[in-house]
């Protein structure tokens, strides 16, 4: 909830309305103290990754506000200059408090002196002395944790966990967060490895893995993207990877008629394509995914738009009424997938 639909962050007073509307007493206090921290987290990480691409080439500054309203005790980390490598900035790369303003910023080296580590360690310590500012000793960007382990946010024992994700209980079956990111990491590491797999594997090409989702995608050198039908295919790879999902188009060698297109995350996949959603193309298309009768994904493209969740249920509801008919065009899909514009717009499974 902190960013917006540009994909940066939020005004404070335009976050606090939309968390409002889900709990109107929340403290705004504390709020702003966590979103404060929030975001100074995100950036200070996103700097770390950026400083870690050029080792200790360079060196950290740690800088304060350098007004009136700084902390005597951050005031006395002011200035402190190190390389990255250096232990200090494991627990104290900012923020270091609540309601935090202090920085780093890259210098080049020479230009200040360094510090001496264990005297900026033993300020670093001091800034942090008690048990409620101790739980501020980490690195957000090396860590990738945007709130210290040791915060109010985990109950005991869950901000250890691997995941790092918030969670009722970690030992509870209840703890839905945990459950969801377990799973989600599960299918990143099997994307890449088949990723991997299929990167050396000479018969295949264009084999992609998209950071962001998680996601890959490959085809086999046998594998036909003819001019009728192989632009809806490549519309359906774009819309299956870049959301996260494993899509992989098999050979087609001899007649391409006999083979379904591949796989859709491990299950067998056929694609119909067409150029409008209306009820009757949608039917068509569902018909010519059963005419390939292992099918498991039915994926229907359309690239022209229209699509329309009632006309699409009101073709499954005919499509399904052929199976009484028992004449070959219906087969039991696992899921049925709509793409439109290059973006997957329905996924429903059975």
């Amino acid at each position: 909830m902190l960013k917006g639909e540009d994909g940066n962050f939020k005004p404070f007073q335009q976050f606090l309305k939309d968390v409002e509307k889900l709990n109107n007493i929340y403290n705004k206090s504390y709020l702003q103290a966590e979103y404060n921290f929030a975001t100074a987290s995100t950036q200070m990480a996103v700097k770390w990754k950026e400083w870690e691409r050029d080792g200790d080439r360079y060196d950290l500054q740690y800088r304060t506000a350098g007004d009136d309203r700084v902390r005597e005790e951050h005031a006395a980390l002011d200035g402190i200059t190190l390389p990255p490598s250096d232990p200090f900035w494991n627990s104290y790369l900012p923020p270091n408090g609540w309601n935090c303003r202090c920085t780093a910023v890259q210098v080049r080296q020479g230009k200040y002196p360094r510090s001496d580590s264990a005297a900026a360690m033993a300020a670093g310590a001091n800034c942090t002395d008690t048990p409620k500012k101790q739980i501020f000793r980490f690195n957000p960007g090396k860590q990738e944790k945007i709130f210290p382990p040791k915060h109010p946010y985990f109950p005991k024992g869950c901000g250890d966990c691997q995941y790092r994700q918030l969670a009722e209980d970690k030992d509870s079956p209840n703890c839905q967060a945990c459950l969801a990111l377990q799973a989600d990491i599960k299918r990143r590491e099997e994307n890449h490895r088949e990723y991997e797999r299929l990167k050396n594997d000479p018969d295949y090409n264009e084999v992609k893995y998209d950071d962001a989702s998680g996601g890959m995608t490959a085809a086999h050198k046998d594998h036909n993207f003819d001019k009728k039908g192989g632009k809806y295919e490549k519309h359906i790879r774009t819309a299956g990877y870049k959301t996260g999902h494993a899509v992989v188009f098999e050979s087609e060698r001899g007649f391409a008629s006999r083979h379904t297109e591949g796989t859709w995350d491990g299950r067998i996949m056929e694609i119909a394509g067409r150029e409008t959603a209306t009820e009757n193309n949608v039917l068509k298309g569902l018909k010519h995914c059963a005419s390939k009768r292992t099918t498991q994904v039915a994926i229907l493209d359309y690239p022209k738009g229209g699509f329309d969740k009632d006309i699409l249920e009101n073709a499954i509801k005919r499509y399904r009424g052929l199976e009484k008919l028992n004449d070959g065009q219906f087969v039991r899909f696992e899921k049925i997938i709509c793409v439109q514009d290059k973006k997957i717009v329905y996924e429903e499974s059975f």
